[in-house]
């Protein structure tokens, strides 16, 4: 499968740094299913380089996801801002000298979703109209 972002660790020798700025298509993520819909592009910001035997990137991402809440099973937007997100990878684990940006971008987002989301934050803003259904 072709790399989403790449990173070629040959360009980054010799103390080089590379800035990437881009956008993903939050389709070609694939974390688009029935629980997650993006529908807006994913603002990326990467600073990489090696230290070491390390490949290290700095990453900021902003995405809005649309959630369903658990609750009233409104559909709601999830604004997402990450910064100053720093990962460090041994460079033996990086196979053929390119690292896909894109697919730890993929486990971040999953991550910073919640696991029991509600459209109004930490309360359902549709709880007392539904109050009635809830166990005493």
């Amino acid at each position: 499968m072709k790399a989403l972002l790449p990173l070629y660790i040959d360009r980054l020798r010799d103390g080089r740094i590379e800035n990437i700025e881009q956008e993903l298509d939050p389709k070609q993520l694939d974390i688009i299913d029935d629980e997650i819909d993006c529908v807006k592009p994913i603002a990326t910001s990467i600073k990489a380089y090696l230290a070491d035997d390390f490949l290290i990137i700095c990453l900021s991402l902003s995405a809005e996801l649309l959630l369903h809440c658990r609750i009233c099973n409104e559909q709601f937007a999830f604004p997402l801002t990450l910064s100053h997100i720093d990962q460090e990878i041994p460079l033996d684990e990086i196979h053929d000298a390119v690292f896909d940006v894109a697919s730890m971008i993929r486990e971040i987002l999953l991550v910073e979703v919640p696991a029991y989301p509600q459209c109004g934050g930490k309360v359902c803003c549709n709880r007392d109209s539904i109050k009635k259904y809830f166990s005493k």
